[in-house]
């Protein structure tokens, strides 16, 4: 018998398994979300700042949807491990560990917010998302062009030339946060106060949502950094 070879099987198998408990994970999830309300995003990463939690997916939804997803989907996974969890006002990350070694970590997001500002509303997004190559809804160009274009603004950094393609998309458009959001993407030192402005008199940041917002961003930053635990038996 050739021990090398079959520990080489060994490991090929394993891998494999790794690898499907995982892909399955990602096939039922959007199996399960298919005709549903929600919307894929990716947020950018920000320069010069060390991230310590990047999901692979993240997804917009209601709370109802996840409540809904949390009962009929990922409580009967028989293929997981442990499941970590952290939830702050605007979302619940999750990381999901299988029993043969593999992991992701998720984004449920049901507020898009940049410190304590909401820059979009999640029932818009999702209901202008389009379905990609793969069949899942995903945030549509104009919608990403301005989540990008928010994110970096009111993070105080330039946006980067890898997403100035957008600018001609956003030029074309006769809406005014488009208008406002344009020059940024041609100049990075223009003004932002015309675009501050507007955000701030949203209904969403205006009154008393402004003030829950606040608050809510204050809570968010100061609870402990770290994950509950949920380990199957």
């Amino acid at each position: 018998m050739d021990v090398n070879n079959n520990s080489n099987e060994v490991l090929v198998s394993v891998c494999i398994n790794v690898m499907d408990q995982k892909k399955a994970f990602v096939k039922g999830l959007f199996s399960f979300l298919d005709g549903k309300k929600y919307a894929m995003i990716k947020t950018p990463q920000l320069k010069n700042k060390k991230e310590s939690f990047q999901a692979e997916l993240e997804i917009c939804l209601s709370k109802d949807l996840l409540n809904d997803l949390n009962r009929g989907f990922l409580s009967s996974i028989e293929s997981v491990k442990k499941i970590s969890k952290k939830t702050t006002s605007k979302m619940r990350s999750i990381i999901i560990e299988f029993q043969e070694g593999s992991s992701i970590s998720i984004d449920f997001i049901w507020k898009l917010k940049v410190k304590s500002i909401e820059i979009m509303s999640i029932k818009k997004v999702i209901s202008y998302s389009t379905i990609n190559h793969k069949g899942q809804r995903v945030m549509s160009a104009q919608d990403n062009a301005r989540f990008v274009g928010l994110f970096f603004i009111l993070n105080r950094q330039s946006i980067p030339s890898s997403y100035s393609y957008y600018s001609e998309l956003l030029n074309s458009s006769n809406n005014r946060i488009d208008r406002l959001l344009y020059p940024h993407f041609v100049d990075d030192s223009s003004s932002k106060r015309g675009l501050l402005h507007y955000l701030k008199g949203q209904k969403q940041n205006l009154m008393l949502w402004g003030l829950r917002n606040k608050i809510n961003f204050l809570m968010d930053s100061l609870k402990v950094s770290r994950f509950d635990l949920v380990v199957r038996a």
